[in-house]
């Protein structure tokens, strides 16, 4: 009985590892790739703020620091030279206004994170037949 109880607690520290080992890969491929993608969709124009770089430069993104919790923030922070918080812009440019057209290039980037629960069970799926899941 004892050899069956360490049979079934090795196995299931390897089965939480191999999830846990999942989430933690496709969560930090899905924040960099809308990372990226939110960073390839803001807009240059004219205005100085955009000219410059200035929103583009204001996107960072950070890893969570809180416990039982593991993900990543993506935010806009700082002000353009007039004093209007970057975060303010980029929702007058994703959302648009009375005079701006959405571009959407937030929602669009957030937009491809559907499914992301179905590719964490793929992963884990796939680790769990390297394990030579019995």
């Amino acid at each position: 009985m004892e050899s069956m109880d360490i049979y079934i607690k090795e196995r299931l520290s390897h089965v939480t590892q191999a999830a846990l080992e999942a989430y933690h890969e496709v969560i930090d491929k899905e924040a960099k790739k809308c990372y990226e993608n939110i960073q390839d969709g803001i807009p240059v124009g004219s205005r100085k703020d955009l000219a410059h770089g200035g929103l583009k430069k204001s996107l960072k993104i950070e890893k969570v620091n809180e416990p039982g919790i593991y993900g990543y923030q993506i935010y806009f922070e700082g002000v353009n030279e007039e004093g209007i918080e970057y975060k303010t812009i980029a929702g007058w440019l994703n959302k648009g206004t009375s005079k701006i057209e959405p571009i959407r290039f937030v929602d669009k980037s957030v937009r491809k994170l559907k499914g992301l629960d179905k590719r964490i069970a793929k992963k884990f799926l796939m680790k769990i037949e390297q394990l030579g899941g019995d």
